[in-house]
């Protein structure tokens, strides 16, 4: 476990801590995991969590399957904080407001359009009207 945002760097030290670790590398006929796509979610999910920190109270993704071809998220609960309201979130500036969207490859902050989706560059524009 780690306070967000986690970078790459540590999200390689949480993975190797994690109690069957080793079963990520694969073995007994299994393919090992894609442990860049398990830490690129893992950062993805950091900024997410820091970005609407304001917002939310807690975040639970159970479970993430991770696998040879990448990570999906299959449940996910977002409690808000007390107060917070989608119209305070949705004011909030650019600089933190995350394009959160369906074919997204990862969370990025909108204002770093070059790395996005052409999805999430049109998500993102329609959030700056």
């Amino acid at each position: 476990f780690a306070l967000p945002p986690v970078d790459a760097t540590l999200a390689e030290r949480m993975l190797a801590r994690i109690p069957g670790s080793k079963l990520l590398a694969g073995g007994r006929g299994r393919a090992p995991v894609d442990r860049a796509a398990v830490i690129e979610a893992i950062v993805a999910f950091s900024q997410l969590a820091f970005g609407l920190s304001p917002y939310v109270a807690e975040i639970d993704v159970n479970p993430l399957l991770a696998g040879p071809r990448g990570v999906v998220a299959v449940d996910a609960l977002i409690v808000s904080r007390a107060g917070a309201t989608a119209s305070a979130a949705a004011s909030t500036s650019r600089a933190t407001r995350l394009c959160i969207t369906r074919g997204c490859q990862a969370f990025s902050g909108c204002t770093d359009r070059a790395r996005q989706p052409p999805l999430c560059k049109a998500r993102c524009a329609a959030l700056d009207r």
